[in-house]
């Protein structure tokens, strides 16, 4: 699959905690149930990956509904 190409360029984008939240949801079989835009959003919502990315450790702001 192309999943590990992805995975990879995510790393090089130094979005290393969006990475490992993708990984994460493609060992799982709950995200296979969710959309694309869901499983998107919450790639760009995990707590690994928002730390990673901000490097502050505090918890992520609830996005607007």
């Amino acid at each position: 699959m192309l999943n590990q190409p992805t995975i990879e360029k995510l790393h090089t984008m130094k979005l290393d905690g969006m990475a490992d939240a993708f990984r994460a949801q493609l060992e799982t079989t709950e995200s296979h149930q969710l959309s694309f835009e869901e499983r998107f959003r919450s790639v760009g919502r995990s707590p690994v990956a928002v730390e990673r990315e901000s490097g502050s450790g505090a918890p992520p702001a609830p996005l607007p509904s």
